[in-house]
C-alpha cells in the first residue's frame, strides 16, 4: 500500500468516524420521527403527519421566479434579462423521467419537517440539454466535518448506496478488483434502512475544501479510492450545495435536531390516550338481563321493524302491570361515559398544548369563528402567523443561494449552452466578425457602382451593435457577484391564487395611472424634468413583479417624446434629412428596378 493509498484510508476511517457519531446521534432521534410520520398500530392518532401536511403546503408549493437587480446603474442592463432566463431554465427544466427542482425542494423541505435536515446539491450533466441539474439528498446520505457553521466546514461526504454490479460497471473496475471486493460489514447491514442498502455498498463521495479535491471512496478495497474526477464544477464556495436545510435554530451546533423532538412526549401521550379512549368505548354496550316470564313479548317488539306506533297484545298481562323497566336489568356504563368524556378532553388539551410548541396556530390552519370580525382575523393573522413566515424565509433563502450557486456553475458552460437554454438572440463574436466582413464589402459595393447599401446592411449594423455572448459571459464570470444581485422573488414559492396576481396587476395599474396623473404637469418644463419623472415611474414600477416586466419599454420613454424641433436650425436640419431619405429611397426603387 503506497502513501497516497494510505492517506485515503485514513480519509475513510474519519468519514466512518463521523458517520458513527451521526447514528447515535441525531440519526437514531430522526429515525423516531420518521417511523412517527410512516404511521402504524403504535401510531393512532398521527399527530405528526398532520403537522408535516400542514406546514408543507405552507413553505414550498410552487416553482420559485429568479428576481435579478442590477447593484448600480453602471451595470450592464442585458445580464439580468440573461440570469432570469436561465435560471427559469434550471427550475422548469421540462425533461421528463428526472427530478425536476420542484421535486428536489418538495423532497428536502419534507425532510427538514420530519427527519430535521435535508439538502439539495448540484450535479453536472454534460450530455444532457440542461447540463446544470438541482437533486436531493436525504438526510442520512450528506456527512460533514464538525464545524460550528457551514462557512467553516472542512470537508463533505454524500454517502451513495451501490451495488456491487453498479460499483464495477460505473467506476470501470478490473477483474481483481471487483474479487477483492469485500461484503459490507454487520453494523452497516444493521444501519442500513432499504432493501438496496442491504444488498450493497456505500460509497463516500468525498469534497476536501482546503484541497479542492473531489473523490469517490469504497470501503469494501483494500485500496478505497475509486475515482478522481477533481473539482469539475469550479465554484466560489466549491461545495455543490449551499448546506443543510433546517428549520430549527440551533446556536453554535450544526447537527439537527427534528422538530418532532420537541413535542414527542406530547405526541405519544397522545397515542396513549386514544388508545385509553378507543378501549373505553368499545367497553361502552348496552348489556343487561330480563325477565324471562315476559321474554316473549319483548322479543316480538325488538323483532318487528314495523311495530312504530303500533301495540300488539301481551300474553302475561300481570306481569307487565310494573313496567317494562321494572322487568329489564342494565349494566351500568354511565361511569364509562364519564371516563371517555375526560379523556376526549385529555386529548383536546394535549393537542393544544402541541399547537402552542409547534406554533400551529389556529389560523394556520384556516380555521375560524362566523362571529368573529374582520379586524379580529386580521390581527389573529398577523401575530399567529409570525413563526411560519420565519420558516417560510429560511425556505427562501435556500432556493436563493441555490439560484446563486447554479449561476456561478453556469459560467463553466459553453456559449452554445447558454444560447440554447436562455433563448435570446445575442450574436456570438464569430457571427459579429462575419456582419462586420459583410459590412465592409457593402460599403466598398456601394462606392463602386453608386448606389446605397441594401437593407440587409442594417441588419448587420444592429449584430455589430448588439454585444457578443462571449463579451457578456465574460462579464458575467468576472462582475456577477459584485454587480447584480441574485435573488428570489417575495412570496413566489408560495401557491398564489389568479385573484392574487389580479390585485397586483390592479394595484400596479391603479399606482401608476395616480404617478402619471401627477407628473403630467412636468412634461411643459423641459428635458431634465422629464428625465427626472421617467425614473421616478421606474423606481415605482420596480416595486411591483408586473412592473419588473415593463422596465424595459419605460427605460425607452425619449427625454423630448414631442420629437419637435425647438428652433429654426433644427427645423431646416429636420427638412434636409427628410429630403435626403427621400432621395435614397427613390435611388433604390430605380436599382431594384433595373
Amino acid at each position: 500500500m503506497t502513501d497516497t493509498d494510505s492517506d485515503w484510508s485514513k480519509w475513510l476511517a474519519r468519514i466512518k468516524e463521523r458517520e458513527k457519531v451521526f447514528e447515535d446521534g441525531w440519526w437514531k432521534t430522526a429515525k423516531k420521527a420518521q417511523d412517527m410520520y410512516d404511521g402504524g398500530e403504535d401510531t393512532p392518532f398521527n399527530v405528526l403527519y398532520a403537522n408535516t401536511e400542514i406546514l408543507l403546503p405552507a413553505l414550498y408549493s410552487n416553482s420559485p421566479r429568479p428576481d435579478i437587480q442590477a447593484r448600480s446603474p453602471q451595470a450592464r442592463p442585458e445580464l439580468p434579462k440573461i440570469l432570469s432566463a436561465f435560471l427559469t431554465s434550471v427550475v422548469d427544466c421540462n425533461t421528463p423521467g428526472l427530478e425536476s427542482f420542484d421535486e428536489a425542494m418538495e423532497g428536502a423541505v419534507l425532510s427538514a419537517l420530519v427527519p430535521g435536515a435535508a439538502a439539495v446539491r448540484i450535479r453536472a450533466y454534460p450530455s444532457q440539454l440542461m447540463p446544470i441539474r438541482l437533486e436531493a439528498v436525504g438526510h442520512n446520505e450528506l456527512l460533514w466535518g464538525k464545524a460550528k457553521k457551514w462557512s467553516k466546514v472542512p470537508w463533505i461526504a454524500f454517502r451513495i448506496p451501490m451495488s456491487k454490479e453498479d460499483i464495477v460497471s460505473t467506476f470501470s473496475l478490473d477483474e481483481e478488483q471487483a474479487r477483492n471486493l469485500s461484503a459490507p460489514s454487520q453494523q452497516d447491514l444493521d444501519s442500513a434502512r432499504s432493501k438496496k442498502e442491504k444488498e450493497g455498498f456505500y460509497v463516500y463521495e468525498l469534497w476536501v475544501k482546503k484541497d479542492r479535491q473531489v473523490v469517490f471512496l469504497c470501503e469494501g478495497l483494500e485500496d478505497p479510492l475509486l475515482d478522481s474526477p477533481g473539482d469539475t464544477l469550479q465554484l466560489a464556495g466549491f461545495y455543490p450545495t449551499p448546506g443543510i436545510l433546517t428549520l430549527v435554530r440551533k446556536d453554535g451546533d450544526l447537527c439537527p435536531t427534528p422538530l418532532f423532538e420537541y413535542y414527542r412526549n406530547q405526541a405519544e401521550e397522545l397515542n396513549r390516550v386514544t388508545v385509553r379512549l378507543t378501549k373505553v368505548l368499545s367497553a361502552i354496550k348496552v348489556r343487561g338481563a330480563y325477565n324471562s316470564l315476559v321474554g316473549t313479548d319483548l322479543a316480538r317488539i325488538l323483532s318487528d321493524d314495523d311495530s312504530e306506533n303500533a301495540l300488539i297484545p301481551s300474553s302475561n298481562p300481570m306481569d307487565l302491570q310494573a313496567g317494562f323497566d321494572k322487568q329489564i336489568w342494565l349494566l351500568p356504563i354511565e361511569k364509562l361515559v364519564v371516563v371517555a368524556t375526560q379523556l376526549y378532553e385529555a386529548r383536546e388539551r394535549t393537542k393544544r398544548v402541541i399547537y402552542e410548541i409547534t406554533g400551529l396556530a389556529d389560523i394556520v390552519r384556516g380555521a375560524s369563528v362566523a362571529s368573529e370580525t374582520a379586524t379580529a382575523q386580521n390581527l389573529k393573522d398577523k401575530w399567529g402567523s409570525l413563526r411560519l413566515r420565519r420558516l417560510q424565509k429560511t425556505v427562501k433563502l435556500y432556493v436563493r443561494d441555490l439560484f446563486r450557486l447554479s449561476v456561478d456553475a453556469g459560467t463553466t458552460l459553453p456559449t452554445s449552452d447558454w444560447k440554447t437554454l436562455t433563448g435570446l438572440s445575442y450574436p456570438t463574436q464569430e457571427e459579429k466578425v462575419l456582419a462586420q466582413q459583410g459590412v465592409a464589402h457593402a460599403q466598398q459595393m456601394a462606392q463602386v457602382t453608386g448606389f446605397p447599401p441594401g437593407p440587409e446592411v442594417a441588419q448587420m449594423a444592429q449584430t455589430l451593435a448588439a454585444p457578443s455572448w462571449e463579451d457578456l459571459l465574460s462579464s458575467l464570470k468576472d462582475d456577477a457577484a459584485r454587480s447584480y444581485l441574485v435573488d428570489v422573488e417575495s412570496d413566489s414559492t408560495l401557491d398564489s391564487s389568479a385573484q392574487t396576481d389580479k390585485q397586483e396587476v390592479s394595484e400596479f395599474v391603479m399606482a401608476l395611472s395616480q404617478l402619471v396623473g401627477a407628473l403630467a404637469p412636468l412634461a411643459q418644463m423641459g428635458e431634465g424634468v422629464i428625465a427626472v419623472a421617467r425614473d421616478i415611474l421606474l423606481a415605482v414600477a420596480n416595486k411591483f413583479r408586473f412592473g419588473r416586466e415593463l422596465k424595459d419599454t419605460l427605460e425607452k420613454i425619449p427625454a423630448n417624446p414631442t420629437n419637435q424641433p425647438n428652433n429654426e436650425e433644427e427645423k431646416k436640419a429636420l427638412d434636409k434629412a427628410k429630403k435626403d431619405i427621400e432621395s435614397g429611397k427613390a435611388q433604390l426603387e430605380q436599382q431594384q428596378t433595373q
